[in-house]
């Protein structure tokens, strides 16, 4: 029986990890992550949906995702 190299594991570990940062985000943002990533909708279309701009969408998303990055990689 073979045993899988640990870097097999790395998408699992990886997908674990987000899971667990998204959950960390307030409602707000974890709303806004999934509105834009989840459902795939638009920043206007966010924004309507959230009542903030399209311009507030971006900068949020930003930093949002600035800060899973820099929580992800360590």
């Amino acid at each position: 029986m073979d045993i899988p190299a640990e870097d097999e594991y790395t998408p699992i570990d990886n997908k674990l990890s987000v899971h667990q940062l998204l959950n960390q985000l307030s409602e707000k943002d974890r709303q806004l992550i999934s509105l834009r990533f989840f459902n795939g909708l638009t920043q206007s279309k966010t924004a309507d949906i959230l009542g903030i701009s399209q311009v507030q969408v971006s900068r949020k998303e930003k930093i949002i995702l600035t800060e899973l990055r820099r929580k992800l990689t360590g």
